[in-house]
């Protein structure tokens, strides 16, 4: 896996995906109908500003790697 820019392509299915932006790493939803992320911690919409006056922006985006295996019994 690796980072995909923001601005070159945005994820093809709603969902949850790693992100890296104004917030560093975090989680996010992408929401297709209105094209943003929403920072999975804070609810956030990209391009919404914070309590500190920061403005939410991705910048990157990845897939999530997929769940572990359970441990198999011995």
């Amino acid at each position: 896996m690796s980072w995909i820019k923001r601005s070159d392509e945005t994820p093809q299915e709603d969902g949850k995906y790693f992100t890296f932006g104004s917030h560093g790493r975090t989680t996010a939803w992408w929401k297709g109908d209105i094209h943003k992320f929403q920072n999975a911690e804070s609810g956030e919409n990209e391009g919404m500003q914070d309590m500190d006056g920061e403005v939410y922006m991705v910048t990157h985006w990845m897939n999530l790697p997929e769940k572990p295996e359970p441990p198999q019994e011995s």
